[in-house]
């Protein structure tokens, strides 16, 4: 019999530890290798360092501005103007406001006796409390009010939102031409098309590619003014139609449709929805949807997203579902995992007028696409914020496929020299082409002797192994 002390066990523990791996796409990362693309040029790079309002538009602007003899009070003021938009609340929705209104009155009336008043000296009270209440609510909101763009606001507007909202414009359109090569837009919708920046962006990419541009615009003024912009770029193009409301049919009669910086225009969900909705049934292939990058636009763009997800789950009139996904910035069709906000930048080149210099413009955006996705890389997950990079490693706050958030160290030891310089050279808004390997740790032998005998065995005992050899 063998003595206790000579006892020894060896365990053989194994466990699956599914430990994701990113590692650059083999796509890529043949191309790197075979010198056929450079590390800065990689698929997922979509935005530029700044973009600069071409001369043409330029020029143009100022040739429509010397007409004005004002124009220098007109430059001075649209700066506050700019700031003025920037900084816009969504509308209160009507029982929103009318609970307030009713918490107000009530807190003033719980001051008073009511138990022997007469319901017409209650509202009696009411009504001399309303002044009162009004001076509540209104430190409590911010009151939402249209914006009427007569001739003076239509100028200041397009000094100071002509070059961020086609910077803005132009990144977005950029990333489908890059990622969709074989669109080519020949009809395109613009809701609330203001100066005309989406025409601007969509020709200096596409350039003699569209036919038809409608632009939908309230103001008659606004439209004057991008009337007499459009005849000084393109005096020959006869395909630029203006209206005041939205075509009645529903046919999807165009390639592209957009909403730039205009739902936060109307008055509460329901038209916001509406003019959304009609927007999807009216394109053939892309819905463009784009506010600033603010609380509010952001609130406009998710609860834009929500809907269009949603309408997408019902069936057409064929009882057929319409294939639907989010093309960018998006990784996935999921509930945003970023509730607050979630938003981008576009640097560019201010106009003269108001000094040039290097800016940036925040904007919150979706862009839908009917029809199956591209290919693979639409599962590509996308910075949503610049990349930290510190020597030896840069870190990376990604939105991926799966609807999550997800922040990856990358470093050259541990990813491999090419996925880390990809990474690295990414910026804000761009993609990163990595797919995950899931990768299972190696077993871990532990050996025994008699002293820790008891622990081992209890520890086999407990996680149900059966690799065990007593020698």
């Amino acid at each position: 019999m063998l003595s206790k002390s000579k006892i020894f066990v060896t365990c053989q523990i194994r466990w699956c530890s599914t430990v994701a791996r990113p590692r650059l796409t083999e796509s890529v990362n043949t191309l790197i290798d075979n010198n056929e693309i450079k590390h800065r040029h990689h698929p997922g790079i979509i935005k530029k360092n700044v973009i600069s309002l071409p001369r043409p538009i330029f020029d143009a602007i100022k040739l429509v501005l010397e007409d004005y003899p004002n124009r220098a009070q007109i430059i001075g003021e649209s700066v506050g103007f700019g700031d003025h938009l920037y900084g816009r609340h969504v509308p209160l929705e009507e029982k929103e406001r009318k609970s307030l209104y009713d918490n107000a009155h009530e807190k003033l009336l719980k001051k008073k006796n009511l138990k022997d008043l007469s319901v017409d000296e209650l509202h009696k009270i009411k009504r001399k409390n309303e002044g009162k209440v009004s001076a509540i609510v209104k430190q409590k909101v911010n009151y939402w009010q249209e914006t009427i763009y007569d001739t003076h606001k239509s100028l200041m507007y397009m000094i100071a939102r002509s070059v961020p909202n086609y910077a803005v414009l132009h990144s977005i359109f950029n990333e489908i031409r890059i990622r969709d090569e074989k669109f080519k837009p020949k009809n395109v919708l613009d809701f609330g098309s203001g100066i005309g920046s989406t025409i601007w962006a969509i020709n200096e990419l596409w350039p003699k590619e569209v036919k038809e541009f409608v632009n939908v615009d309230i103001s008659n003024e606004i439209i004057s003014l991008s009337e007499r912009i459009i005849k000084i770029l393109y005096p020959n193009f006869e395909g630029i139609i203006y209206r005041q409301f939205m075509p009645m049919s529903l046919r999807p009669n165009y390639d592209i449709t957009v909403s730039a910086h205009s739902l936060i225009e109307l008055p509460n969900t329901k038209t916001r929805l509406d003019a959304v909705m009609k927007l999807w049934k009216k394109t053939k292939n892309y819905l463009v949807i784009v506010e600033d990058g603010t609380s509010a636009g952001f609130q406009i763009v998710s609860e834009a997203r929500d809907f269009i997800l949603h309408l997408s789950n019902l069936n057409d009139k064929d009882n057929k579902p319409v294939e639907t996904h989010v093309f960018s910035p998006c990784p996935h069709d999921f509930d945003c995992p970023k509730p607050n906000s979630c938003y981008f930048e576009a640097g560019y080149n201010s106009i003269s007028f108001l000094g040039k210099t290097v800016k940036h413009q925040r904007y919150s955006y979706v862009v839908f696409k009917k029809g199956g996705k591209l290919g693979d890389d639409s599962d590509w997950p996308r910075l949503i914020s610049s990349p930290l990079r510190r020597g030896g490693h840069v870190i990376c706050r990604m939105c991926n496929s799966s609807g999550n958030l997800k922040e990856i160290i990358f470093t050259r030891n541990k990813h491999g020299k090419n996925l880390y310089r990809c990474a690295k050279l990414c910026k804000w808004g761009d993609r990163i082409p990595l797919e995950m390997n899931v990768k299972s740790d190696k077993s871990i032998n532990i050996e025994s002797d008699s002293k820790n005998n008891e622990n081992t065995t209890e520890m086999i005992e407990n996680e149900d192994y059966k690799d065990e050899t007593i020698k």
